[in-house]
Formats: structure tokens, C-alpha cells, sequence
């Protein structure tokens, strides 16, 4: 891969090996925050002190120096804004030598935005389910989201995210009851710092239904089939009797 063009050729055709360049305490922040980029070169013992420069993508001017004997040195970004979000890399040198340059480091991204999206929140399927139901709740952020909590109004228990799929995670509730209802929101944390946790999304709201009344039928005789009208008996006919009738003849 070819390097981008916007540091000066001098370093990226270095002699000696590339640092490494690493932000504390994260790389997503939010304004505001001091931040630390360290950077590291392997250990040499050849030279006491060396020239250690910060460097950002699309300017031609090293952003801070530092002359340090130590295999590291920490360059320190305070008080961070959106206009420090971009591309950042490291180079270290001998200091009064041309020959002592190394490598450009691999860039780091540092991100501050001005305002972090909320999480948005969805439940499928529907936010009104019957008792027994099984049903999932969506929460989505920003592609540098890495973990993800549900909360529920009133309740203490925090769910933790383990279906974790793109620009979201899945919270799962298997047959739910009407315990299940109430208002739901979640939130979630990036990638690169584990101490920030942004805003709530907007509340979804879950109701559970009762279970249905089972339909009830009138009670049938034992002796006959609710679906067939009862059996008619034959009639018979009775012929009269000696007594019955004058003209009566055998």
C-alpha cells in the first residue's frame, strides 16, 4: 500500500524501524478531555537522547517536539475540541543527523465529536404482545459502538449486550410475561473507551398482555354428541283392546 503524500518524504523513506503511536486515556472522547499520545520507539542504545515529533494529517508542520533519552515520550493534546479529530502519526530521530530518521508510524484516528447520537431503540414484534411471547429489542449506535445496556424504568437489573451485530445488539426475551411491561431505554459505549457511556435513547414502551380466556362451551349430556341432535325413538302404534270398540272381531 502506497503511503498517503501529506508527510514529508523524508520519513517515510526512514532508516530505522517505525514507532508505535497510542492515545490515553482513549481514542473517542468527549470534547473537552486532555488527552495523551504516546509515542514509542523500539530500544536503541546507540544514541542518549532523541527527537521525538508529533505529526497530523494534511499539515506539512510537525505539531509538538520532544527530546527524550526514554524509549517513549507523551505528547499532550489538552482540552480537545472537534477541530482535533483526524489522523495523527510519530517519528523519532537522531538529533543534528540526516542518516537517524525512522519510519512514519502507522497513523492513529482520533475522534471527538461535537455531539455523540444518541442510541435508538426498537422492539420487535411490536411494542404490544400477548403473555408467552418472545420478543426483542434492538438497540443501534454509531459504527464505533462496542457495548450496549438496556435499562428498564423502576428496575435495577442493567442487561449487558451479548448479541452484538452491526451498529447494534440484540436483547432477547424469551416468553415474556406481564412483569415484562414498562418502559425500556438503552445506551452504549465506544469502542475505544470504556469509561464513557452516552445518553439514553429515546424510551420504548412494552406492554404485556394477560393471557386470553379460554372460550367455554355449555355443558352436554354425557349420553349425547354435542354436535348431533339427540335420537328420535320410533313410534309405535297400539291397537285396541277387546274392551275397546263394539264391532271388535279377532
Amino acid at each position: 500500500m502506497r503511503a498517503p503524500l501529506y508527510f514529508p518524504a523524508i520519513f517515510l523513506l526512514g532508516l530505522l524501524p517505525k514507532p508505535t503511536l497510542w492515545a490515553q486515556p482513549a481514542l473517542v472522547v468527549a470534547p473537552g478531555t486532555n488527552i495523551t499520545l504516546w509515542c514509542s520507539r523500539p530500544r536503541l542504545s546507540s544514541v542518549k537522547e532523541w527527537r521525538f515529533t508529533l505529526w497530523k494529517v494534511e499539515k506539512h508542520h510537525p505539531l509538538q517536539k520532544h527530546f527524550s533519552a526514554e524509549s517513549q515520550t507523551g505528547f499532550l493534546l489538552s482540552s480537545v475540541s472537534p477541530e482535533d479529530t483526524g489522523s495523527y502519526s510519530c517519528t523519532y530521530m537522531e538529533p543534528n543527523s540526516s542518516d537517524g530518521i525512522s519510519m512514519m508510524s502507522d497513523a492513529l484516528e482520533l475522534l471527538v465529536p461535537d455531539v455523540f447520537p444518541k442510541a435508538s431503540l426498537s422492539v420487535w414484534p411490536g411494542p404490544e404482545v400477548a403473555s408467552g411471547t418472545n420478543v426483542t429489542l434492538l438497540c443501534k449506535g454509531p459504527s464505533w459502538s462496542t457495548k450496549f445496556l438496556l435499562h428498564k424504568e423502576g428496575d435495577e437489573e442493567i442487561l449487558h449486550s451479548t448479541d452484538i451485530i452491526q451498529d447494534g445488539a440484540q436483547f432477547f426475551l424469551p416468553h415474556v410475561t406481564t412483569k415484562h411491561s414498562g418502559i425500556y431505554t438503552c445506551s452504549y459505549q465506544p469502542s475505544t473507551n470504556g469509561s464513557l457511556w452516552i445518553q439514553h435513547s429515546d424510551p420504548v414502551e412494552l406492554t404485556v398482555r394477560g393471557a386470553s380466556a379460554a372460550l367455554v362451551f355449555p355443558r352436554q349430556s354425557p349420553h349425547l354428541s354435542p354436535l348431533m341432535p339427540p335420537e328420535r325413538k320410533p313410534h309405535m302404534q297400539k291397537w285396541p283392546t277387546r274392551d275397546q270398540g263394539k264391532d271388535w272381531s279377532p
